[in-house]
């Protein structure tokens, strides 16, 4: 079971910002990205959450191309780079709204939830809420999940309980993955790819990295 990208290419007026985009994302894996800034590593996760249009793409989940944005949702689930929590809600109704029973009992006595349950989202600090996008987009059926900038805002006590989140949801999702902050994005990551002048390369040692430009040499040995 995989999730297949082929051929993306998007561009805006002269600028080629994605040239020939290929990789796929195994079912029980996480699937990192990297790339420096401006390389269009959201822009592919919007294209693949059919959120942005493009000149041409490929998406396929087991076997199944995801041509309407109704064959994506049952598919695919998308945690977007900026917060798109309802500011009014409480976070009982956001988890009551995205969760099974199960699921929103464990979550709701679940630090820091249980001592939120009725704040407003917009009371919540940055990383409160980025925790809460990211429980909900994994508690989704959905098969696969895209995750854009999910460390993004969290303290490091957070992005360790992120971490383990994102490697436990494997049991049911395969994941993509990207964020600027790479360690991270190393330490869950099964598969690597890198994102450079808008070609996909996948990535099996630290060197290949240095070569795109990505990592500085001190980092040589970090996959290996």
């Amino acid at each position: 079971m995989v999730l297949k990208i082929d051929s993306i290419l998007k561009s805006y007026g002269e600028k080629k910002i994605l040239r020939s985009v290929n990789l796929a994302c195994d079912k029980h894996k996480v699937t990192g990205i990297l790339g420096r800034n401006g390389s269009g590593k959201s822009t592919l996760l919007q294209i693949i959450s059919g959120n942005l249009s493009t000149e041409h793409k490929y998406v396929c989940a087991d076997e199944q191309v995801l041509l309407k944005q109704s064959d994506i949702a049952k598919y695919l689930v998308y945690l977007p780079q900026d917060c798109s929590l309802p500011r009014n809600e409480t976070v009982d109704t956001i988890l009551k709204l995205s969760l099974d029973r199960i699921a929103y009992q464990k979550w709701s006595n679940t630090a820091p939830f249980n001592k939120l349950i009725d704040a407003k989202c917009k009371h919540l600090s940055t990383g409160e809420q980025r925790m809460l996008e990211i429980c909900c987009v994994l508690a989704n059926p959905a098969p696969y999940a895209l995750l854009d900038e999910p460390f993004n805002g969290l303290s490091p006590l957070l992005r360790d309980e992120v971490s383990s989140l994102i490697k436990q949801s494997t049991a049911t999702k395969g994941i993509l993955i990207t964020d600027h902050d790479y360690r991270n994005v190393l330490r869950v990551s099964d598969k690597l790819y890198g994102l450079t002048n808008g070609i996909s390369k996948e990535i099996e040692q630290s060197k290949q990295l240095i070569q795109l430009g990505y990592l500085p040499t001190s980092e040589l040995g970090l996959l290996d």
